[in-house]
């Protein structure tokens, strides 16, 4: 039977966490049937031997991806180039290699939400920050409620990768768009709204590991010139995004603002960093 949804999990060198994150996604309890896709970027730790040993206990669920040089590092995006492609569902669901799910009914808790609205492009839901020591540390968003223009102007905390599943349908006329971010999930959630309405589910159903080795935020975080270019791309992508699907009217001069806002996200996350460490 076709999968409704497919759960879509990118993993490089996350031994200490694959397991988890795998297990989170089996342990779903569902009235349609999905399929795990898990590309690993020619991880050089034991993180493709773990795949492997799940692959061969679910082989009608699980379809691994295995590259056998990085992708990531070569400018690549990943889930555009490799993964999406590949989906069999009408929903994709994401989730990392070092997040996990936390409750059994959160895709069917989405997936009903999606279905029951015509117009939703996307769902989401608040995720918990957990820290190297297995703490929790915040919750995303940090306020009470999200609407459509606090996840532009970014005053919500936005929404996490863990959470979202949307309908491909919606967003496929988008990819190549979705190719200029750096960070795809960045531009996913600005171009969601542009083609549809973005469902929020007040209830926790997922655990962010917040600077875990071998994270993309934890590789940005590592240089000051990574930060910054990656900032002159962020800003450039949400200069377009903004200026080009701009249905919620936000004045030309505060959409060009909170562009030039971007770019200075990431260093002062990086100079942040630094003075901790001191």
């Amino acid at each position: 039977m076709k999968p409704l949804v497919s759960i879509c999990c990118i993993t490089y060198n996350h031994e200490k966490y694959i397991a988890q994150a795998i297990d989170s996604f089996l342990m779903q309890k569902t009235s349609f049937p999905f399929e795990i896709i898990i590309h690993d970027d020619a991880s050089t730790d034991n993180t493709p031997a773990i795949i492997r040993s799940y692959v061969s206990n679910y082989p009608n669920i699980i379809r691994p991806i295995y590259q056998t040089e990085n992708k990531f590092s070569k400018g690549h995006k990943i889930s555009i180039e490799y993964v999406w492609p590949k989906t069999h569902g009408k929903y994709i669901a994401l989730c990392e290699g070092d997040d996990f799910w936390t409750n059994k009914t959160k895709l069917e808790c989405q997936v009903v939400a999606l279905q029951g609205n015509k117009n939703a492009s996307l769902c989401s839901h608040y995720v918990l920050v957990m820290d190297n020591s297995n703490k929790i540390t915040g919750r995303i968003p940090c306020t009470k409620s999200v609407n459509e223009r606090s996840i532009i102007i970014g005053v919500s905390g936005n929404i996490h990768t863990s959470s979202i599943i949307f309908n491909k349908t919606k967003i496929v006329k988008y990819y190549n768009c979705l190719k200029l971010f750096p960070v795809g999930d960045v531009a996913l959630k600005n171009i969601a709204i542009t083609s549809g309405e973005i469902i929020f589910i007040p209830k926790v159903l997922s655990i962010y590991r917040k600077d875990a080795a071998n994270s993309w935020t934890f590789n940005i975080n590592k240089s000051i010139i990574r930060s910054i270019i990656h900032s002159f791309h962020l800003i450039c992508a949400y200069t377009y995004i903004l200026l080009s699907f701009n249905k919620h009217k936000i004045p030309t001069i505060i959409a060009i603002f909170l562009c030039l806002r971007q770019i200075t996200i990431f260093p002062f996350k990086y100079i942040i960093s630094k003075f901790r460490k001191w």
